[in-house]
C-alpha cells in the first residue's frame, strides 16, 4: 500500500513537472506568435510605404528569425534541466525511501 502511494506521489511530482514544461512552452508560443505577427506587420507596413526598405526588412526578418532559434535553444535547454532536476529529486526521494 506505501509502496503504490509513494509510485503515485512520484507519478504527481512528474505531471506537475511536465505541466509546468507544457505552460511555459505555450507561454512561448504565444509570444512567438505575439512577435512574429508585429514583424509581419511591421513587414506589410513598410512594404505599403515604400519598396526601398525592402532589404531592410529582409534583414529585419532574419534578425528577428536568429533571435528566436537562439532563444528557442536556450528554453530548450532550461527545460531539459528543469526535468533533470526533478527526475534526480524523484530517485533522491526513492532512495531515501528504500532505506527505510
Amino acid at each position: 500500500m506505501g509502496h503504490k502511494k509513494s509510485d503515485l506521489e512520484k507519478q504527481l511530482e512528474v505531471a506537475e513537472a511536465e505541466t509546468l514544461t507544457v505552460r511555459n512552452d505555450l507561454k512561448i508560443a504565444l509570444k512567438r506568435i505575439e512577435d512574429l505577427q508585429v514583424a509581419i506587420s511591421g513587414e506589410i507596413d513598410s512594404d505599403s510605404i515604400s519598396d526601398q526598405d525592402s532589404d531592410s526588412s529582409d534583414e529585419d526578418m532574419a534578425s528577428f528569425m536568429d533571435h528566436h532559434r537562439r532563444a528557442m535553444s536556450v528554453q530548450r535547454e532550461r527545460e531539459m534541466k528543469a526535468r533533470e532536476s526533478v527526475m534526480r529529486d524523484i530517485r533522491r526521494k526513492e532512495n531515501h525511501m528504500r532505506a527505510f
